[in-house]
């Protein structure tokens, strides 16, 4: 074989080399692109709408991504009326859920004596869970006293004799809660030992004459006798001294010796004659 066709023969295997990569090249480029546009048309992606997840807000929308051309069952492609596209649902409270107790539980307005014990029939208001105002209390604003069951505490002022047993018939004051004065003691500020079961402790003695030594005159000897008992009790009253002497110490005979007994005593200190 001489050169020539030698030379020849090189050039024909280049020649079909090169036709050959050129051919499995361009199969290489026309594969990608059908891949690359295959996985464009996959990517499109359009806005959708559901309802959201909460059940108090009705038929409200909420947007979401969906790769697709066409929005999934249960959602719109319009941001109304989620509930009412095909196949959408809004999810809404169910009362069935809700506990009876809820629904048949009633809060009314109730009124009851106040705490106070000197407002007489005041009432004041409380919330109270039921159909009934409780025993005790009134549905009413007046009248809670009078109600079934009702009772309102009350104060009153009443009068009792003190514990001393030199001052007589005095009086205290004391409040008693029950809306009327206990026995012994009285509604007015005097008279304590009169009242009703009413008695007064009281420290007597023998008052005796006002003229003490029966000279007829009433001098500072009697004067000193009658300091000495004054505002005592006399257990000797009422008694009846023979005429002809000045009378007792207890000149109205009301028991005690008192500013009375003074005067009297008084208007005939030192006078000719204490006889009345």
């Amino acid at each position: 074989m001489n050169d020539t066709t030698l030379k020849s023969l090189f050039v024909t295997i280049a020649l079909f080399v090169i036709a050959a990569a050129g051919i499995a090249l361009g199969i290489v480029i026309t594969s990608n692109r059908g891949v690359t546009d295959s996985s464009a048309s996959n990517e499109k992606s359009i806005t959708c709408y559901k309802c959201t997840a909460s059940e108090v807000d009705g038929n409200t929308c909420e947007a979401f991504t969906y790769s697709g051309e066409i929005c999934p069952s249960g959602s719109s492609a319009s941001s109304t009326l989620c509930s009412i596209a095909v196949g959408g649902k809004c999810p809404a409270v169910s009362f069935s859920n809700i506990s009876d107790t809820t629904d048949t539980q009633t809060s009314l307005t109730c009124y009851k004596c106040s705490a106070s014990t000197s407002d007489g029939n005041l009432c004041e208001s409380f919330i109270y869970e039921g159909e009934n105002c409780p025993a005790g209390t009134s549905s009413s604003s007046t009248g809670c006293k009078s109600a079934a069951g009702g009772f309102c505490p009350q104060a009153i002022t009443c009068y009792r004799c003190t514990s001393s047993t030199l001052d007589g018939n005095t009086c205290e004051v004391f409040v008693s809660e029950t809306a009327e004065c206990p026995s012994g003691s009285s509604t007015t500020s005097t008279g304590c030992a009169t009242a009703i079961g009413g008695q007064c402790a009281t420290n007597t003695t023998v008052c005796g004459l006002i003229d003490i030594n029966n000279d007829g005159i009433l001098n500072v000897i009697d004067l000193a006798g009658f300091q000495q008992l004054y505002g005592r009790f006399c257990s000797d009253t009422p008694i009846s001294y023979p005429v002809g002497n000045c009378g007792p110490k207890d000149t109205n005979n009301d028991g005690k010796i008192d500013v009375i007994d003074l005067n009297s005593f008084n208007a005939r200190y030192l006078a000719p004659s204490c006889i009345i």
